[in-house]
């Protein structure tokens, strides 16, 4: 018999926290699921505990890769998911113990493609009762949810991607794979990919997601985020229509605000380099020429952001 809902997990040199994350998928209150960890060629306990799960529990199944990144583990495991729906979790976050039966039964219910939840977060070191809820302003808000992707994603809003669940007939029938490209914010890439064909993903009102706030994951340091925003923006500005870009530019605009006031606040050009190594082609040129033109409405408005 198939499961109802496939979790894929990508798991490099997790092993600490991801026993946490296979319990919270123990504690789900329906048991038609299966769970695909891809150990990225960890170099800690990760395989040995993931081992020991599937050891005990035929649901849990164990891919050993060389390290490729989160892109082609999850890949991976979508080639060989076999559930209605997919769930995507890293080893390092927690799922809510309705959330599958929940979202799975709206899903079905009201023939749904894509779905997400609320999501919370909290830290490493403190009990998950401990946590603080995401603000509210989420896809719902906005009309056209490839704009605000391109222009608002980081600033307005960023919904992990364990917070969505996925039909699986949907993803294989428009080809939606993570870009392997790519080894950092493939996560938003992956969204702007759906976006083509998902018009607007429904939002459950409960949290469903739990984000550890992880000091060695890769949204740990400034440095690491505004490098990883500028290259996928890098990335996709050539395959965007010219209608598209002033949204790309408002989202750059922001990114050199943010480069530029933490280069004054702690006296350091490291990011700054960022900037330049955006410009490889004229049209690279052309889209920062705009996004320069825009620091001031970026200004006012993160101002306004903050007040209001």
């Amino acid at each position: 018999m198939k499961p109802l809902v496939s979790i894929i997990i990508p798991c490099f040199n997790q092993g600490t926290f991801l026993v946490y994350a296979l319990q919270s998928l123990l504690a789900q209150t329906i048991n038609e699921w299966e769970c695909i960890i891809i150990d990225d060629g960890s170099m800690d306990n990760s395989a040995e505990v993931a081992a020991s799960y599937c050891r005990n529990d035929k649901r849990f199944h164990l891919i050993q890769q060389p390290n490729s990144g989160s892109a082609v583990a999850r890949n991976k495991g979508l080639s060989v998911a076999e559930g209605e729906y997919i769930q995507f979790l890293d080893a390092d976050d927690l799922l809510n113990s309705d959330k599958l039966r929940l979202q799975s039964e709206y899903m079905t219910a009201n023939k749904i493609d894509v779905s997400y939840t609320l999501n919370a977060y909290f830290h490493s070191m403190k009990e998950l009762g401990e946590y603080y809820l995401q603000p509210k302003k989420q896809f719902r808000y906005y009309t056209n949810i490839r704009n605000a992707l391109l222009s608002r994603w980081g600033i307005s809003f960023s919904i992990p991607v364990h917070c969505f669940m996925f039909r699986r007939q949907f993803l294989e029938e428009h080809g939606l794979r993570y870009d392997e490209h790519i080894r950092q914010r493939e996560d938003w890439k992956f969204h702007l990919d759906v976006s083509h064909y998902c018009v607007h993903p429904s939002e459950l009102e409960y949290v469903g997601a739990f984000c550890r706030i992880n000091p060695t994951s890769k949204t740990s340091s400034y440095t690491k985020m505004a490098k990883g925003n500028m290259i996928l923006m890098h990335y996709i500005r050539p395959q965007l229509s010219i209608l598209e870009y002033p949204f790309l530019a408002y989202r750059l605009s922001y990114e050199i605000s943010q480069i530029c006031i933490h280069a004054l606040r702690y006296m350091t050009n490291e990011e700054l380099r960022f900037i330049i190594m955006f410009c490889k082609s004229f049209g690279d040129i052309g889209l920062l020429l705009i996004a320069i033109l825009l620091l001031p409405v970026t200004f006012i408005a993160n101002l306004l952001r903050r007040i209001l």
